[in-house]
């Protein structure tokens, strides 16, 4: 708890600090400062779509159903949030998240 809260109580200085750049590098500096953990969230949706994988699978149609769910809704959430420093990576990621979509509404055809 008093880690989490240091972290928390630092985190401006933390984003900014060299050190922390070097030692965590691009991947640290991909989204805004407000938005620096976003990469967690896009780790819990590729949890989200290992479980739906995992535990679906015996019924296509929940599994497609349940796959469609996690991709929508984090392309929602990049909609909406737009966490990149760079609008070409928000605009990226979410034709990968829509042409993802296309595809799985097309094998569920």
């Amino acid at each position: 708890r008093r880690v989490h809260g240091l972290l928390v109580a630092n985190r401006r200085a933390l984003f900014t600090n060299a050190a922390t750049i070097a030692t965590l590098g691009a991947a640290y500096r991909l989204y805004r400062r407000r938005l620096y953990l976003f990469g967690l969230v896009q780790l819990l949706r590729r949890l989200l779509i290992a479980l739906c994988a995992a535990f679906l699978s015996r019924s296509p149609a929940f599994l497609l159903g349940g796959l469609q769910v996690v991709i929508l809704g984090g392309g929602a959430l990049q909609l909406r949030l737009r966490p990149h420093l760079s609008p070409t990576l928000d605009t990226l990621d979410l034709i990968v998240t829509a042409s993802l979509s296309v595809l799985l509404a097309c094998a569920a055809l």
